[in-house]
């Protein structure tokens, strides 16, 4: 699994599984604890905060740019259309190939 993070703080806490601040470490803890109970092979990689599309629900709307507005708008038709996306792990040949694993995931 992937996941992409744009807090150089927040990845070295969760590459390395420990954080000295409670709050932190319980966050830090929980993520190793699903991550290990679903057999989980995590990475984790930094992107730069405007590659972050996950970050644009949890920030003021009023910030948005109009490339962020865009963003959002599409994401908001599709859940009103009803377009739900289905889960897809990668197959065992796909792990060795990404482009493999990414032409197969824009198909679904």
């Amino acid at each position: 699994m992937l996941h992409f993070i744009d807090n150089t703080v927040a990845l070295s806490k969760a590459v390395h599984g420990y954080a000295r601040e409670p709050d932190m470490a319980a966050a830090v803890n929980a993520l190793h604890v699903c991550d290990a109970a679903l057999r989980v092979d995590a990475w984790f990689e930094w992107v730069p905060t405007d590659a972050n599309v996950s970050d644009l629900p949890s920030r003021d709307p009023k910030q948005w740019d109009a490339a962020a507005r865009g963003v959002m708008q599409r994401l908001r038709k599709r859940v009103a259309d009803g377009d739900e996306r289905a889960l897809a792990f990668p197959r065992a040949d796909e792990l060795g190939d990404p482009c493999a694993m990414l032409e197969r995931a824009r198909g679904l």
